[in-house]
């Protein structure tokens, strides 16, 4: 596994990392250097911190790696990856459907997904919005340094009604910006409780995901979420509300004042 280290600039994470091979980022540079395709593309803002996430993900192929970081930075043009750091979504950040809560097993964080707190659309402009909103936020905390290689997602169903329940249109709209625009970033995957809607789902989105990504999401139906959550996050870090003895902030009383002043990403240690 190649470490990932970064410099401080717009797109990267702020926070030291342990340093890379410079033989093999050389390496890819020299590659890059090279490639009038993917100079007009704007290669010159892709940080080191993404070069070497590809180089890691690809174990140093040099071909591959060109290749995903062409695909990215396409993807990144067509989409407006760089405009992000310039927008606010103020509303979504207080409602609190986003927030980061201790470690997993491993040293990842942990990235709590509400869907209670989620407005699901059928309308395509608010679809692309709900996806924008997530692709934004997962930027900043990577830019922050609160993602530095991986993360684990807990997609917490606890207490929803169909007004929260996404549609088979913003998982066709997510997940092929989600996986372009954030490849081999995410550790685990925690789906609970599930439900008979919920499998269907699953089963059309296994066939727009990557394969890798597959492997790592675990749907729970019923009381096994409990079980399931602390083989991932060890119970001290745990909120209470998943069977741990770890107090969440953003689920006890006066959570909306604290989402509030906040106004950023929420990150409990």
């Amino acid at each position: 596994m190649i470490n990932i280290s970064t410099k401080r600039n717009a797109i990267a994470p702020v926070t030291p990392q342990p340093s890379s091979k410079p033989t093999s980022l050389q390496d890819l540079d020299r590659a890059l250097s090279t490639s009038p395709r993917i100079a007009q593309l704007g290669v010159t803002q892709l940080t080191d911190w993404w070069k070497l996430m590809f180089l890691s993900t690809h174990k140093g192929d040099i071909d591959a790696t060109l290749h995903a970081i062409e695909r990215l930075l396409v993807w990144r043009q067509s989409y407006g990856w760089n405009d992000l750091p310039n927008e606010n979504f103020p509303a979504e950040l207080a409602a609190a459907k986003f927030y980061f809560h201790k470690r997993d097993m491993e040293g990842f964080p942990v990235l709590i997904w509400r869907m209670d707190r989620h407005t699901a659309s059928k309308n395509q402009e608010e679809v692309e919005h709900n996806v924008r909103f997530l692709v934004w936020f997962m930027e900043k905390a990577i830019r922050e340094g609160i993602i530095q290689n991986r993360v684990t997602i807990l997609i917490d169903r606890l207490h929803i009604t169909s007004h929260n329940t996404e549609s088979l249109q913003f998982v066709r709209h997510a997940i092929p910006n989600i996986q372009t625009a954030l490849p081999e970033i995410i550790h685990k995957v925690v789906v609970f409780p599930t439900s008979t809607l919920v499998y269907a789902l699953w089963k059309m989105a296994q066939t727009l995901l990557n394969p890798r990504v597959v492997g790592k999401i675990t749907m729970c139906g019923g009381g096994d979420y409990q079980k399931a959550l602390k083989e991932v996050v060890d119970g001290e870090r745990l909120s209470r509300k998943y069977g741990g003895t770890s107090t969440d902030l953003l689920d006890e009383p006066g959570w909306e004042e604290r989402a509030k002043a906040r106004q950023g990403i929420w990150w409990d240690k």
